[in-house]
């Protein structure tokens, strides 16, 4: 029988690292381990996963640790005359049970002709699901000796994950084990960190009683409750939630029956049946850790799904991912879609434009009040204008409201005269509940007096938070529509109007002095801000928009 080990392991070999945060915590408790820490990553992926990877590493070698990268923890015939080889916490990046016991195998034989004692460290129930004890069976290592892992007493450590470096946020201190693996008649001692102490999981405070997760809690705390130089907390471990160290000894463990050999043959560590001489090539690289599927954002990102992607895109911190506003513009009567105030709003946003096919005597064109006039006395209707007017607004409505359906969604909608009355039409049929500037609206100039009458109460009984995300706009010196018509609409409605001295029908001085996307801007800002139901985001637009183009002075 081998002489036990007077004093824990000396030489430790980490394998596995991922941020390396374990490895500086066990140098700096321990400075005097001969430590040699490892990573399966190059060290380029371990300063782009994690941001604060290269302090850690540079603390770590300060330190006195070697530092090694590109280690496959199942390959280790380069390294010889350690104490003892760790592994903490090891994963694909898959929840696949049976390649984690075909990693632990291999792992375990690679380990052990580096040291007399392999450990390895697992949260939860992975030890039982991945069938731990089986795989070093394999390998002709038994459970010696099962401790529990404490993070906190590791200062600084903090599970990530080796795709994104995120952490375990729902991970407990007390959730994970490591487990010691040697040969039969091998003595093995406690590991090297199980006589840390362990940081308090709680602070008290001596004044009123309030407990606080760690010390920076409690120094918020104090200074928001008490102020002043804070008193010494009352220190709470809880020590009844941790488990003994428990000397396993030699424990029966079930063999592992292997798969029937295919006709690439088996593995001889872990027993996998290959179809092929292809997948038998292959076994090597499906041990080491996956790699994001190829979703990467514009600013250099990699992540492991759309849905992580989208989040981040949402987030409003990646330059790369935001976008540029989307603006549904609905045009005037003769104007058409590619206008000056459509060209202008396309310099810094991206604007959706149907063209309405509306004119007042083109009777071309489909929803001319004309052709529309034309079809109304032929029918012999009663009214042929009232007609006209009424089935062109439809027609543009229903025009608009197909080519808004078809864009990506828009973010706000700027109409003029013609349009802005279609625009009303819009938001009385609920086809746009977004955030609107109006510009001159000719609803009573075109409208039959009581369909204006009959549109607008409609817009008048919309709920009062989306009548407060709409502006009208209309110049004083407006020969085509009267101001007195846009002032008659906002008392009915409660529609904020602004008006625009010198500002003539077109409003064109206006839209390149930004002004009418100034407005817009500011009503996309306060929808967005005080959405009924949904948590209220007053980030500036900037965060979530690319706003370059923009004319000078227009402050988002």
């Amino acid at each position: 029988m081998t002489a036990p080990m007077a004093q824990p392991p000396r030489k430790i070999l980490l394998v596995g690292e991922g941020d390396f945060t374990f490895a500086l915590a066990l140098k700096l408790a321990l400075p005097e381990i001969d430590l040699t820490a490892t990573g399966f990553d190059a060290l380029d992926d371990v300063r782009r996963t994690y941001k604060d990877a290269p302090a850690t590493l540079a603390k770590l070698a300060k330190a006195g640790a070697a530092i090694l990268h590109g280690v496959d923890a199942t390959r280790l015939g380069a390294f010889c005359g350690f104490d003892e080889v760790v592994f903490s916490h090891p994963h694909l990046g898959v929840e696949d049970c049976p390649a984690h016991h075909r990693l632990l195998a291999h792992y375990f034989r690679a380990a052990r002709t580096v040291a007399p004692v392999v450990r390895v460290t697992l949260a939860a129930s992975q030890a039982s699901l991945w069938r731990c004890d089986a795989a070093a069976a394999r390998c002709g290592l038994r459970l010696a000796r099962r401790e529990p892992f404490l993070d906190d007493r590791f200062p600084g450590y903090t599970r990530r994950r080796s795709l994104r470096g995120a952490t375990f946020r729902h991970r407990t201190p007390r959730a994970s084990a490591t487990r010691a693996y040697a040969s039969p008649g091998v003595v093995v001692s406690p590991a090297a960190w199980a006589g840390l102490p362990r940081a308090a999981a709680d602070a008290r405070c001596p004044r009123c009683g309030r407990r606080c997760r760690d010390a920076r809690a409690y120094a918020t705390h104090w200074k928001d409750a008490h102020g002043g130089p804070p008193e010494e907390a009352c220190v709470l471990v809880d020590d009844d939630d941790e488990e003994e160290e428990e000397d396993v000894g030699d424990e029966a463990v079930a063999p592992v029956e292997d798969d029937p050999a295919g006709p690439g043959g088996s593995c001889a560590v872990c027993g996998l049946a290959f179809e092929s001489a292809e997948a038998a090539a292959a076994h090597a690289r499906s041990l080491a850790p996956a790699r994001p599927a190829g979703v990467a954002c514009a600013c250099g990102r990699a992540f492991g799904g759309a849905r992580a992607l989208a989040q981040h895109a949402a987030s409003g911190k990646c330059a790369a991912a935001r976008r540029r506003v989307r603006v549904l513009y609905c045009h005037g009567l003769e104007a058409g879609p590619g206008g000056h105030k459509a060209r202008k709003c396309g310099e810094w946003a991206d604007v959706v434009a149907p063209d309405m096919a509306a004119s007042l005597w083109h009777p071309l064109r489909e929803n001319s009040f004309a052709r529309r006039f034309l079809a109304a006395v032929w029918r012999r209707d009663a009214a042929p204008r009232r007609r006209a007017a009424a089935d062109a607004l439809g027609g543009c409505a229903r025009a608009v409201a197909a080519a808004a359906a078809a864009a990506p969604a828009c973010d706000a909608l700027l109409a003029s005269s013609w349009g802005a009355v279609v625009a009303l039409r819009l938001l009385a049929d609920g086809a746009w509940a977004g955030p609107a500037v109006l510009l001159c609206p000719a609803v009573y100039v075109l409208l039959h007096a009581d369909d204006a009458d009959a549109l607008v109460a409609r817009v008048a009984a919309l709920p009062a938070h989306k009548r407060r995300q709409l502006t009208l706009m209309h110049g004083d010196a407006d020969a085509t529509v009267p101001l007195a018509d846009s002032r008659r609409l906002a008392a009915l409605t409660g529609i904020a109007l602004v008006e625009l001295p010198g500002g003539t029908h077109g409003l064109g001085r206006h839209a390149t002095d930004g002004t009418i996307f100034a407005a817009l801007l500011a009503n996309l800002r306060n929808a967005r801000a005080a959405r009924p139901g949904a948590k209220r985001d007053g980030r500036p637009l900037a965060d979530a928009f690319l706003l370059d183009g923009l004319p000078p002075g227009v402050r988002c």
